[in-house]
């Protein structure tokens, strides 16, 4: 059946309510390769081709909120993914998609989406609050306070800023100092001579996450872990 919308539900009665909301199946979560597959680049260069949808309850309310998913390749060895909010706006974010899911990160019993891509080699994540059926994307800041953005364009070739988060591992999110609210954590492994993992770490400041802690954790070097495995 098609998603409800608030306007649709305000016209029923609670039995009506009901029905309508338990006919529907959550999905909370996409992940590429288990419940969405990315197509030729060649089909989604003809047009978007839709990956799938998240279809939950973002706000608390007892009505399921629908994001689509779309990929589109304009041209060779570019790739992007729409998403559409529950208010039909497209947002672009840059890359493939691989993981989509939502979780409430600063405590307010508001759920977050998070969309993650491979734009190339690397992953990049971009985190978006949910407000009136509006998705507004979330600021990531530095230690200065200086927001991490990248310049993109859309299918108009007009300019615009986004902002996101970029490593080679995975992003995780948990609840560090017993808060309620989710830090984000974002290892990044530099394969040099000397084995070293280093570790970002944002917080909520009331606005977007902010770097608030840098730490390098030196495992092992190289030299002495082949001297290990030669003794």
């Amino acid at each position: 059946m098609d998603v409800f919308t608030s306007d649709h539900y305000k016209n029923l009665n609670a039995r009506e309510r009901y029905a309508a909301l338990i006919a529907q199946k959550e999905v909370n979560h996409l992940t590429k390769g288990e419940n969405f597959i990315v197509g030729s680049s060649n089909e989604a260069r003809e047009k978007e081709v839709e990956l799938g949808y998240l279809q939950t309850d973002l706000d608390g309310d007892q009505i399921f909120e629908k994001i689509i998913s779309t990929a589109y390749s304009p041209e060779a060895f570019s790739y992007y993914t729409n998403i559409y909010a529950p208010d039909g706006e497209k947002i672009i974010v840059d890359g493939s998609l691989w993981e989509t899911f939502v979780d409430d990160l600063t405590g307010d019993g508001i759920k977050e989406l998070i969309v993650i891509t491979t734009p190339g080699h690397v992953s990049a994540t971009y985190i978006f609050s949910y407000e009136n059926n509006h998705l507004i994307r979330i600021p990531v800041y530095d230690e200065e306070g200086a927001e991490l953005q990248r310049t993109m364009y859309d299918q108009n070739g007009a300019e615009f800023q986004v902002s996101w988060l970029m490593t080679r591992e995975g992003i995780s999110f948990e609840d560090l100092d017993g808060d309620g609210v989710k830090e984000i954590i974002m290892p990044v492994k530099n394969y040099s001579n000397e084995f070293v993992e280093l570790t970002y770490y944002y917080r909520w400041n009331g606005q977007g996450f902010i770097l608030y802690k840098f730490e390098r954790v030196f495992w092992r070097n190289l030299r002495d872990a082949t001297n290990d495995s030669a003794g």
